[in-house]
């Protein structure tokens, strides 16, 4: 996801789902997490005057001010190795001047022409310094928010897509639901999260939200778009008690140990706290929880199921799980977004073939045996790389007792079809489980015409009413 790309931390990142790029403002959103301090966030920029560039700093402030000011200017004109130059170490290695390139392309690329940087405004958070540069672009804007450390070194980089606000999903009756705040898991690991109960009298099924890969919020938030938020209130509209928290990755990265991070600690545990934490509530039937994995979480979920103390999870719903091996889904996503423009220029096949190489380090059988001699895609650790490697989602779920709903947007270019067909090929014959398609979705859920692009992810919309349908009537359907 931008499986959601938003994390609001300034320290070294742990993981965030990265971009692929290169010129010809082509773009892709990774299904995998990666190791750089990067996100997306909603913001309103300033309108003032542009400043000057040439001014002579008098203090620590005013020299932060202006380094950010030239990233932004070297980032609108391609200069990424000069972007990178007051870099501290943790961010030189994690966003190395190539996938600097691709998170730009992504988040300025659908904005057209880059018109102009407005003046900077700045704020403290601890002993950090962040200075928000507004950019104006032909069809919008961006903010880049630049996070110093206290040697006025660069230690953090958000895009801030635009100033679009959430309006609720038509089908989110406010009159039949409330929410509340709680929190999910136990120190030092403790996530907020917002649950969705019915008003009508209970109890009533409940349904646990596991996110896509990077530090997504609770809501799964993409540019305008929560679709997490959109499934939780119009599912509670219609009498399901839904939980959904932030992510591990969003509200612990200071704590995380990037070397040793596993989809156990990112995802897998907070998923099976949270259906724990749902258990106890008096409104909801403790035999009738579900379990929701979308991207990376619906890859996931068969795991998670797997790991869930006997008789505690009723079933669970794979939203575009993704179910090839990684290599094969990484060089598929970067070939379907350098070729949209119908070519696949030499910067780009280059790029490939740097992908494929690095892909050969990760399928490589001694992994665990050596380090390898270079780089992993998106600079992922050996041990997040053994962990994926070693997941078997449609072995694990052919082993499982629960009943499975599995759903799959056939304009996805993320998780695609071909996924859904590893999903049908080795559990259709059990009856157990539930399969189907929607034409005009995309890896959101959200529907759209023609190819999907990146783009398409910033255009405000809300999670098809089908998809809330389908999942309503098929958990009414299970019988605990």
């Amino acid at each position: 996801m931008c499986d959601n790309l938003i994390t609001e931390t300034t320290s070294s990142a742990i993981f965030a789902p990265m971009t692929q790029s290169i010129p010809k403002s082509k773009c892709l959103l990774a299904f995998f997490s990666i190791l750089v301090f990067l996100a997306c966030e909603q913001d309103k920029s300033s309108n003032s005057p542009k400043p000057k560039m040439d001014e002579v700093p008098t203090n620590p402030s005013k020299t932060r001010q202006l380094r950010a000011e030239a990233l932004v200017e070297h980032l609108a004109a391609g200069r990424f190795d000069k972007a990178r130059v007051h870099f501290d170490a943790a961010m030189q290695k994690a966003l190395p001047e190539a996938s600097l390139a691709m998170a730009w392309a992504q988040h300025a690329g659908p904005l057209g022409k880059f018109i102009e940087r407005e003046t900077p405004r700045k704020k403290r958070q601890g002993t950090w310094e962040i200075v928000f540069v507004p950019c104006r672009f032909e069809k919008g804007m961006l903010s880049t928010k630049v996070v110093f450390n206290p040697k006025q070194e660069i230690g953090g980089l958000f895009f801030l897509k635009g100033d679009r606000r959430y309006k609720p999903a038509p089908y989110a009756q406010v009159n039949r639901f409330t929410c509340k705040e709680v929190q999910v898991g136990q120190a030092p690991w403790i996530l907020p999260g917002t649950l969705c109960l019915p008003k009508a009298t209970g109890p009533h099924p409940g349904l646990v939200l596991v996110h896509g890969s990077g530090p997504n919020d609770r809501d799964e938030s993409m540019g305008p778009n929560k679709p997490f938020r959109d499934l939780a209130e119009g599912l509670a509209s219609r009498g399901v008690a839904v939980l959904r928290y932030d992510k591990r990755t969003k509200i612990h990265a200071r704590k995380l140990n990037a070397a040793t991070l596993t989809t156990k600690e990112e995802s897998r545990d907070d998923a099976l706290a949270a259906a724990a934490l749902m258990a106890k509530q008096n409104q909801v039937d403790p035999k009738k929880i579900f379990i929701l994995g979308h991207s990376l979480g619906g890859m996931l979920l068969p795991q998670i199921l797997t790991e869930a103390p006997k008789g505690h999870v009723a079933g669970g719903i794979v939203l575009a799980g993704t179910t090839r091996p990684f290599g094969e889904l990484l060089l598929q996503q970067h070939r379907y977004l350098f070729s949209s423009d119908g070519t696949i220029d030499d910067k780009e096949q280059t790029h490939l073939d740097m992908l494929q190489t690095q892909i050969k380090r990760y399928q490589h059988p001694k992994l665990s045996e050596a380090k390898p001699d270079g780089p992993l895609p998106y600079n992922m650790s050996v041990a997040y790389a053994l962990d994926l490697r070693g997941m078997d989602p449609v072995g694990t779920a052919a082993k499982l007792s629960q009943p499975l709903l599995i759903l799959q947007g056939k304009r996805d270019y993320q998780v695609t079809m071909k996924d859904f067909s590893g999903w049908k090929q080795g559990l259709s014959k059990q009856k157990r489980i539930t399969f189907k398609t929607y034409a005009s979705l995309n890896h959101l859920f959200m529907p759209g015409n023609g190819k999907s692009l990146p783009a398409e992810y910033m255009i405000p919309g809300h999670v098809d009413p089908q998809v809330i349908e389908d999942i309503v009537v098929w958990m009414e359907a299970i019988k605990p």
